[in-house]
C-alpha cells in the first residue's frame, strides 16, 4: 500500500465545501457541504506540523462560517419575499 501525498489543495474551500460565488442568484446558492473526515488511513503519522486532520478542522470551521451566512442570506431572502 503506498501513501498518497496530501496538499492544502485537497482540502480548499472549493474542494471540500463546494463553494458559491455570493453574487449568485437565490436559486443557485446551494446549502455549503460539509468537508469529508479523512480516514485514519490519510494520516501518515508522521507527525507533520499540517496534519491531514488539522487541514480538515480548519475546513470544518470554514463550513461552519459559511453554513451561518448561509441560512442569513436565505432568512433574509424569505423576509424579503
Amino acid at each position: 500500500m503506498s501513501v498518497r501525498e496530501v496538499s492544502a489543495r485537497d482540502f480548499s474551500p472549493r474542494t471540500l465545501l463546494g463553494m458559491t460565488n455570493s453574487t449568485q442568484q437565490q436559486d443557485d446558492d446551494p446549502r455549503p457541504q460539509p468537508p469529508v473526515r479523512p480516514s485514519d488511513e490519510d494520516c501518515c503519522k508522521g507527525g507533520c506540523e499540517r496534519c491531514v486532520f488539522d487541514l480538515y478542522e480548519d475546513a470544518l470551521e470554514r463550513y461552519e462560517a459559511d453554513l451561518e451566512a448561509w441560512e442569513e442570506r436565505r432568512k433574509a431572502r424569505r423576509s424579503a419575499g
